[in-house]
């Protein structure tokens, strides 16, 4: 150990008196002197730590100097002179770690840098130490000088992170080799310094970090980990990898401090994305995720389509995975007119709805990428009897999108999930009795690319929001949700027949292996036809096919579907081999004029079907009737039709027409009659009635009735309905109302 007698001005200190208790705390020179002659040579070791350089034994006298080439380089580098004025370090340096900034601190700091400037002489050193402390009030003991310079020396001779992380072929290599350098030295492992330099490490080689809606990952060779999920499994995949890469494991407390010192690295450098699940829709971009070995996505946009890496892109994008769709692998050189010749033959000619209809299912899945641009998402509903195809199609476009096969049913969570993580969501086999109010908001979620938001899992205060961005198929024998118009007006109602089957002998087998086949060409081929609407889309092609839409279609059931429907067209125009992005729709195709229509009339169907006030009041007219008629068969006693008015508190002239009567009193006489008839009738208030009575007026006149609105005292509102009966047909003659029972069926009346 290195002895050094000095006091503030550099003078060795001395007094006549040898008493211990006359020893100043700098030290006297003649009394350690005479106890290092008494001490035993092999007492006098030179350092406390083998493998440190030291600086021998002698006792060498320091004096406050500044050395010429010392003050050289103050002159020259502005950050050792700071250092030396106890100015310049901030509090963090840029891997979180707290720096000291105390008097010591800064002492050691100074030393350090100039002996990785060229400066070693301990003495040259020592008396820059001197210098600088020269002006405090507490001078500092012997020894503190010698094991400053010690310190800095022994930490100035171990190689820069730099050149460890370029020598070592892996990670867990450097970190052994740490190791047995801290053993050697019989130093204490610093936790921290190595979870710095195995951070080091990772970036040198490839390794990205990413900070989407508040999920930090960890990315390493195409395969992202979350180092601090809420998801068991996906923290155990993380302290995996880093046991297999580093050999260290969060075990006890210098484990833990090593993983929490890495995972604080990874949020201190995360970049700052944005992205979602499988598909993303951003400003004039779509992107896939390609779930390769590579972590690589799709990026389409208006002037192509290329492949970009996950989380390291110019778009700062960063998608998850998607556990259910497979990966997929995009043709550069793709012969689109041959692809689509193939969609065709393995898809279109398979669909069993009408023939004049196939190409516009074709379109709605073709263009189901591109719903992020249109503010209503339609639901597509098939129907028809059993044994129609539908399944058919549902495994078909499974497939395709997802690449297998699989039932698609799900439970109302399940649901809830699947319209937030992927771009379509298929339900085979949903039936009317089965949407539930629950199940209703989740369409209507999904259709208007709205949010949900629920409680976070282990928290009563925070919450977590999750947006669809789905299109939904559903498939079964009748129309789903008729009596909700607000879900009506966003459906899509295509019905399949069994005579449309393809009838080649060809197994259902062979047509979906077929699909998985040519899986990546389709998948690529609808890469291409999106880039190209996206072109399109930036011309203002969608407005002009939207204003057509308006001007040929201003009632249309599906109106508020229009942005999807030109969407559609715009895909449908992109598989014209003479596409060209400059083209301007100044009139829509007849083929797509036509299928519009007849969605047009498959949604009033349904809708004059599925209303229950239309189907309540034909029956309540109905049954006015058949009472006037028993009046006659009845000499004494109470007429029917005294019963009926006793019953039902209306009266229905011989005009057939309810006069001046209230929301409220046609609500009670037409719940009256659900009740004993056992019918649905969804409304639950007077007040909600009348307000649905409003808008839906329009559909009740299409079912035969006129409605006259008039106020009473400017106040309320009174109302004069007119059954529309045939001048010629009796009332025992009128057809009876088809009126859906609760489980779905229709039975007559």
């Amino acid at each position: 150990m290195m002895t050094i007698i000095s006091d503030a001005t550099g003078q060795v200190q001395s007094d006549q008196s040898l008493g211990p208790r006359n020893l100043s705390r700098q030290g006297d020179e003649r009394l350690l002197n005479d106890i290092l002659k008494i001490l035993p040579e092999n007492e006098q070791k030179p350092s406390r730590k083998s493998g440190i350089a030291t600086l021998g034994a002698n006792c060498i006298t320091i004096k406050p100097n500044i050395s010429p080439r010392v003050q050289t380089l103050f002159d020259n580098n502005k950050k050792l002179k700071k250092l030396f004025e106890g100015q310049g370090k901030l509090p963090v340096d840029r891997n979180g770690r707290k720096i000291d900034t105390t008097q010591s601190g800064y002492d050691y700091s100074l030393v350090l840098a100039l002996i990785r400037a060229g400066v070693t002489d301990p003495q040259e050193l020592a008396g820059v130490l001197a210098a600088r402390n020269v002006r405090k009030a507490s001078p500092k003991r012997a020894g503190y000088y010698s094991k400053t310079i010690e310190k800095a020396m022994s930490f100035a001779q171990r190689p820069e992170i730099v050149e460890k992380v370029s020598t070592s072929d892996t990670c867990l290599e450097m970190i052994e080799q740490e190791k047995h350098l801290a053993t050697a030295n019989k130093v204490r492992i610093d936790m921290m310094y190595l979870a710095s330099i195995a951070f080091i490490w990772f970036q040198e080689h490839g390794a990205t970090c990413t900070l989407s809606n508040d999920k930090l990952s960890f990315c390493y060779e195409g395969v992202g980990y979350q180092p601090d999920s809420s998801n068991s499994a996906e923290r155990r995949a993380y302290r995996a990898f880093m046991q297999r890469q580093t050999g260290m494991n969060n075990v006890g407390v210098q484990g833990g401090i090593f993983f929490d010192s890495f995972c604080n690295l990874v949020r201190i450098h995360a970049q700052t994305c944005t992205g979602g699940t499988w598909l993303y829709t951003a400003k004039n971009a779509v992107f896939i995720n390609l779930q390769n070995t590579l972590n690589e996505l799709l990026c389409i946009t208006a002037s192509g389509v290329r492949v970009i890496t996950n989380n390291s892109n110019d778009y700062h994008i960063s998608m998850s995975s998607a556990q259910k769709i497979k990966s997929f692998e995009y043709i550069q050189d793709l012969d689109l007119v041959q692809v689509l010749e193939k969609i065709e033959h393995f898809l279109t000619d398979y669909f069993t709805c009408a023939l004049e209809m196939r190409t516009f299912l074709r379109d709605y899945i073709l263009a189901s990428w591109l719903v992020g641009f249109s503010g209503t998402r339609a639901i597509l509903r098939l129907i028809g009897p059993y044994q129609c195809g539908k399944s058919l199609f549902m495994k078909q476009c499974t497939c395709l999108i997802f690449g297998e096969s699989f039932p698609a049913q799900y439970t109302e969570a399940s649901f809830s999930v699947n319209i937030a993580q992927y771009p379509i969501v298929l339900w085979d086999n949903l039936e009317a009795r089965e949407m539930t109010r629950r199940l209703l908001n989740l369409f209507l979620v999904a259709a208007s690319g709205g949010s949900q938001e629920k409680r976070k899992r282990g928290t009563d205060s925070e919450t977590v929001v999750e947006t669809a961005q789905a299109c939904i198929v559903s498939a079964g024998i009748e129309p789903l949700g008729t009596q909700y118009e607000e879900l009506v007006s966003r459906t899509f109602m295509l019905e399949c027949s069994a005579s449309n089957k393809m009838r080649d002998g060809i197994a259902e087998y062979e047509i979906l292996e077929a699909v998985k086949t040519h899986r990546n060409s389709m998948l690529s081929a609808m890469a291409v036809l999106t880039s190209r609407a996206l072109a399109m889309f930036s011309k203002g092609a969608m407005r002009s096919a939207m204003q057509l839409l308006k001007k040929h279609f201003p009632d249309h059931v599906n109106e508020r579907c229009f942005e999807h429907l030109a969407l559609m067209y715009l895909v449908r125009l992109a598989r014209d081999p003479q596409w060209n992005a400059e083209i301007e729709i100044s009139a829509l195709s007849d083929d797509f004029l036509a299928q519009v229509t007849a969605l047009n009339t498959q949604g009033m169907i349904a809708k004059n079907a599925g209303n229950q006030t239309a189907q309540l009041l034909t029956l309540l007219f109905q049954k006015c009737a058949f009472a006037k008629e028993g009046d006659k068969n009845v000499e004494k006693g109470v007429k029917p039709s005294s019963r009926f008015k006793e019953e039902y508190a209306v009266e229905i002239d011989d005009d057939k027409c309810l006069r001046n009567i209230s929301g409220a009193t046609l609500y009670a006489a037409l719940s009256k009659l659900a009740n004993n008839h056992k019918l649905p009738f969804d409304i639950s208030s007077a007040a909600s009635f009348h307000q649905r009575f409003i808008s839906q007026r329009q559909e009740i006149e299409a079912a035969g009735f006129k409605i006259v609105e008039k106020r009473r005292n400017g106040r309320t509102t009174l109302f004069d309905i007119h059954y529309l009966w045939p001048e010629k047909q009796t009332p025992a003659e009128a057809p009876e109302p088809c009126i859906p029972s609760p489980d779905g069926a229709a039975q007559l009346l």
